[in-house]
């Protein structure tokens, strides 16, 4: 789905580590999937897009979450 703002259920991904409540989420390099950011490049630039705040975790390798846009 796509929203601009709201809760929205997404496709996550633990790929760039395990995801909790409250991380922000940029796009996965698995299309249709958001992965934790890292928060050092977050700081510095992103090269990827924010997708929003985590409402719930994940420590699945894929898992459906609810995100804050």
């Amino acid at each position: 789905p796509v929203a601009l703002v709201g809760i929205v259920p997404t496709k996550l991904t633990n790929e760039n580590g395990n995801i909790a409540r409250g991380d922000v989420l940029v796009s996965a390099t698995i299309p249709g999937f958001a992965m934790k950011a890292d928060p050092v490049v977050l700081a510095v630039k992103t090269a990827r897009h924010i997708v929003g705040v985590a409402l719930m975790e994940c420590v699945q390798k894929k898992c459906l979450g609810n995100v804050q846009r």
